[in-house]
């Protein structure tokens, strides 16, 4: 009897260390395959990048939390194009991020630089995803 409990334990402690190894866990970071393109809004209207200030990521891998306004914090960052109301950030792997975006509202209303953050998780591997990033002055 002992030699059968014993043998369905190695079984057991078998199939659990198979199952456990065989889902890839996600780390965020670089090399990967998933492409997002972030999209800061003002009181909902896009925020455009100009030549004299282009809208910017900074990407914090493995956070979820605010690490601070100062660029050394994060571990990525990512300029956009004047003219445009979106930065496109290639080749992140699955996980965990906190995204802090910069950029100026040149409307005849603000005319004042805007920022915003917020934590991103996705366990998607590949493909694209849009996320609008909410920013204020």
């Amino acid at each position: 009897m002992r030699k059968i409990s014993g043998l369905l334990i190695l079984i057991s402690c078998a199939v659990l260390l198979t199952a456990t190894n065989c889902k890839k866990a996600c780390m965020a970071g670089s090399g990967g395959e998933v492409s997002i393109t972030f999209k800061p809004e003002h009181h909902t209207i896009p925020i455009y990048g100009s030549s004299s200030y282009v809208d910017t990521v900074y990407i914090k891998f493995n956070q979820t939390d605010f690490p601070g306004p100062s660029p050394s914090n994060y571990d990525l960052i990512v300029a956009g194009n004047p003219n445009e109301n979106f930065v496109k950030v290639n080749g992140l792997k699955c996980g965990q991020y906190f995204v802090f975006v910069v950029g100026f509202d040149t409307s005849a209303v603000w005319n004042t630089r805007v920022v915003g953050g917020l934590p991103i998780d996705f366990s998607e591997t590949s493909g694209e995803k849009t996320v609008i990033v909410p920013v204020s002055e």
